[in-house]
């Protein structure tokens, strides 16, 4: 690992680097050509009409995400949770990552209330049948 990109890290691989069809994953030896594609597909994506600009500053982890998110969801059935605290830019880079890969991000949101009366109304079933005499 001593000639990644960040030894702490390991080695950065993308997707992005080669206009293709097929995507060729390489490992990114050139931190500042990733940078410039991220951040000139960003502009591309502010410009792109029915889309809301996004002014994100693109520092190294969060162009490292948009290389993850792009190889997960370019994967054939590919998914991920994001997991973190609000604000922390999980939807902006989805939705970056969604448009370099030319997809539509759909979001799926839960209420912590609808996910406690989901599982309240589950144990209500069980118990309910539970007290069913049995024949």
């Amino acid at each position: 690992m001593a000639d990644a990109l960040d030894s702490k890290v390991g080695p950065m691989f993308c997707g992005l680097l080669q206009e293709s069809e097929d995507i060729v994953y390489e490992e990114v030896l050139d931190y500042r050509k990733v940078r410039a594609i991220v951040e000139e597909k960003l502009e591309d994506y502010n410009v792109e009409p029915k889309l809301i600009p996004m002014d994100l500053s693109m520092f190294k982890d969060a162009i490292m995400h948009v290389c993850r998110i792009h190889r997960v969801i370019l994967q054939p059935r590919g998914n991920m949770m994001l997991v973190g605290v609000g604000g922390s830019g999980r939807s902006s880079l989805t939705r970056l990552a969604a448009f370099i890969a030319g997809m539509v991000k759909n979001e799926v949101c839960f209420s912590r209330f609808e996910l406690i009366f989901f599982s309240i109304s589950e144990y209500i079933q069980h118990r309910d049948h539970q007290k069913l005499p049995s024949v």
